[in-house]
């Protein structure tokens, strides 16, 4: 085994940003987007509505959006929900499509909202509680495979290795390449000019990439609000971010020619992320009319603590059947600080007595602001490479409800912009719900469908097309709840 040093852990880190030509390298971008990325889960009512309850309140999930909605409550009450979610990935690459599938139960929602009067103004209310609430899972499978007629990750290698001596390739952060150096893919061919080959030959080979995350963004949240008048609502937040993160990549290539001295080679890689923050989150509904709300709030960037840790391993397998050529690094604790951007809300929402309702949401947030420190090693640069791929991105959330009886019937739909500049990595999402009220009680089912569509670079554009990807995920969550 070998260790890895200061400068390559920065440059580790700095592949977020697609710095590298390399399957990690590629894709680990997203991983910035896992503190930043918009999320819509959370309890039945709340998911069944797309997350429309700025303005609305009086939802255990939406507290988490506008701390101002643990006022419009009329009683304590305490929530609980269990929701399975599957997710879905169809992969194109050189005409050849894969499936990946991946199912994930949790408990997106606990929480808890108790009232107690606070002076002797009966016209002022006031509640304190705590909201454990998952904003986004991660779990995901994706499988890549195909022919390609023109390149192999290992020209990529020798283009990023050439003018640089074998000794002085992890210096400049040139981890693949040296590790394909060590299992015999590429060579020293012209040591004046430090220039490069390879001992694989061949065209149309076959390129194998398969990809399984897991983990999810949650946020426990203590919250103290008041109203007055039973119109003006306003609350304030103290928010604990949690982070959770696996991943797991194998990148494969086989079909070398009959003059190659390389038969197949497999490189394997696993990362780990788990961080902790804070954040502080105020927000406000007025009620100017029985029937109509508006919203604002404001969350603070939030500050996290991260330790992250990894191991990569690569294998060449020889046509004579000589041992295969193997070697492994590995870090196991990279820290580092990490603050993830403000986001401000607005809302409206017109209730028509008991009949129903309607309300609008909207959200944005500047991933571009991302900011990251490392300790004991440099991060110069990462920042503005951050900045120049993520984007100011909004979200637009629909959601209404139906009172029949006892019965409520829900539906939302939300519309996500891309936080990527280059690539389209745009949501839509559907979500449809059902509640019965027993008077104290209840119970609820949400439904919700996510659609969208992306790309995934194994290596550099420069030598092949990403692979083009549709995901999918959909889920349900059962609820219930009791006032007291």
């Amino acid at each position: 085994m070998s260790g890895f040093h200061g400068t390559l852990l920065s440059l580790w880190l700095g592949s977020f940003v697609l710095c590298f030509s390399s399957p990690s390298r590629a894709q680990s971008f997203e991983e910035s987007l896992l503190f930043a990325a918009p999320g819509i889960e959370g309890g039945p009512r709340y998911v069944a509505m797309s997350g429309a309850f700025h303005a609305l309140g009086g939802d255990m999930s939406s507290i988490v959006d506008n701390p101002a909605g643990a006022a419009v409550f009329l009683h304590g009450r305490l929530d609980i929900a269990l929701g399975i979610t599957g997710s879905q990935t169809r992969s194109n690459y050189w005409n050849r499509s894969l499936d990946g599938s991946e199912t994930d139960v949790a408990f997106p929602l606990i929480g808890i909202n108790t009232s107690f009067d606070w002076g002797t103004d009966p016209q002022k209310k006031w509640f304190f509680g705590m909201v454990l609430k998952r904003e986004l899972g991660f779990d995901e499978q994706i499988e890549i495979e195909g022919v390609n007629p023109n390149s192999s990750i290992i020209d990529a290698w020798i283009d990023q290795s050439n003018g640089t001596p074998p000794a002085q390739l992890l210096n400049q952060g040139l981890l693949y390449e040296r590790m394909a150096w060590e299992t015999f893919l590429t060579d020293v061919v012209d040591s004046a000019n430090w220039g490069y080959s390879s001992f694989a030959t061949g065209l149309d080979l076959n390129q194998r990439y398969s990809e399984s995350r897991s983990g999810q963004r949650s946020v426990l949240q203590f919250h103290l609000a008041g109203s007055h008048d039973h119109r003006w609502f306003y609350g304030v937040g103290i928010g604990i971010p949690l982070l959770s993160y696996r991943q797991q990549w194998r990148y494969a290539e086989s079909g070398f020619d009959g003059n190659s001295l390389i038969d197949r080679f497999d490189m394997l890689e696993e990362y780990q992320l788990d961080a902790v923050g804070f954040n502080l989150n105020v927000g406000m509904i007025y009620r100017p009319v029985e029937s109509f709300r508006v919203s604002a709030s404001y969350r603070s960037p939030s500050w996290y603590a991260s330790n992250a840790s990894f191991v990569t391993d690569l294998e060449t397998a020889f046509r004579d059947g000589g041992p295969n050529a193997f070697t492994s690094y590995f870090n196991e604790q990279i820290e580092y600080a990490l603050t993830a951007p403000q986001k401000v809300g607005l809302g409206v929402a017109y209730v028509y007595k008991d009949r129903g309702l309607l309300s609008f949401g909207y959200e944005a947030t500047d991933p571009s602001h991302l900011k990251v420190r490392g300790r004991g090693f440099s991060l110069e640069g990462l920042e503005q490479n951050l900045s120049d791929r993520l984007q100011w991105t909004q979200q637009f959330r629909l959601g209404g409800e139906f009172l029949v009886g006892h019965w409520s019937v829900r539906g939302g739909y939300a519309y996500t912009e891309s936080t990527d500049q280059f690539l389209d990595r745009s949501l839509r999402s559907y979500s449809l719900g059902l509640g019965y009220d027993f008077g104290g009680s209840w119970i609820d089912l949400g439904w919700s469908h996510q659609r969208g569509a992306g790309q995934l670079e194994l290596y550099s554009p420069a030598y092949t097309p990403p692979a083009e990807l549709e995901r999918s995920r959909q889920g349900f969550v059962l609820g219930a709840g009791l006032a007291f």
